[in-house]
């Protein structure tokens, strides 16, 4: 099976832990903490997933990435991670079409969803 790359956008401490976790499923991860170091990571190299706390900036940061994936020459997928209710991601704004789970979620699920096609 290939290595997949994936790219976490999260601020919060316990992302590092989920990163290891990643890590040790033959998924190779960056982890951003904002927007601005999660473009500078798409200057390097493509992703075959981002996974994204979508309360760090709002939609703003979601489209933003968006559009920076759009030159790359395969699909990104997207996973929506936070602690908000999907529900409530709704209603500020966020597309419903990508998967999403809620923290804390056992990290597995994510990986399943990661290496789905």
């Amino acid at each position: 099976m290939e290595t997949k790359k994936v790219l976490i956008i999260d601020s919060l401490p316990g992302t590092i832990n989920f990163g290891n976790v990643l890590k040790n499923s033959n998924i190779q991860i960056w982890i951003a903490r904002d927007e601005k170091e999660a473009l500078e990571c798409f200057k390097y190299s493509e992703v075959d997933a981002i996974v994204i706390e979508p309360l760090l900036a709002g939609p703003a940061l979601l489209n933003n990435v968006l559009k920076a994936t759009a030159r790359f020459k395969k699909t990104t997928k997207v996973i929506l991670y936070s602690f908000v209710s999907q529900s409530d991601l709704l209603e500020q704004g966020f597309p419903g079409d990508y998967p999403y789970f809620r923290k804390p979620t056992f990290s597995q699920e994510i990986i399943n969803e990661i290496n789905k096609n």
